[in-house]
């Protein structure tokens, strides 16, 4: 026992500031597992239309789209962006879990390169996604449109 009569030892004093280095460091990070549709969300309040969009802004556009109006066989959907010319693809899958893609077998998803407009044979065509309806939006009560 030590002299305060307790049977463990102190932590030596630069072991105690890495663990607490350590902690501040995990509490002060992001948590990299929010679901998808908050790093949707997160994504789209960022994105600047004025300058043209970006290929990683296309993907959140899609995604925010897909959020509203696409479902398959009761998954969320989400796609993988590709330089179409003109638009910006994306490649529509279904998945259990974003590590987990399923290839729905669906037409493309195409983003304006200029003006970020979506189009989709299986939904609306908009100009923008309404902010305020992402918002609202609950990821199961988005119907897929095809059949």
């Amino acid at each position: 026992m030590g002299k305060t009569g307790s049977p463990f030892r102190p932590l030596p004093v630069k072991a105690a500031v890495w663990v607490l280095l350590v902690t501040a460091t995990l509490v002060g990070c992001e948590s990299s597992f929010q679901p998808h549709d908050a790093r949707v969300k997160m994504a789209m309040a960022k994105i600047d239309y004025a300058d043209g969009i970006s290929e990683q802004e296309a993907g959140s556009i899609a995604d925010a789209y897909l959020l509203l109006h696409g479902r398959y066989k009761d998954r969320g959907m989400f796609a993988r962006i590709a330089d179409g010319g003109e638009v910006w693809t994306g490649k529509v899958y279904a998945s259990k879990s974003l590590a987990s893609p399923v290839d729905a077998d669906l037409p493309l998803i195409m983003v304006d390169k200029k003006s970020g407009k979506i189009t989709w044979s299986f939904g609306p065509t908009l100009e923008r996604i309404d902010l305020d309806a992402l918002d609202k939006a609950e990821p199961s009560l988005a119907p897929y449109q095809a059949e």
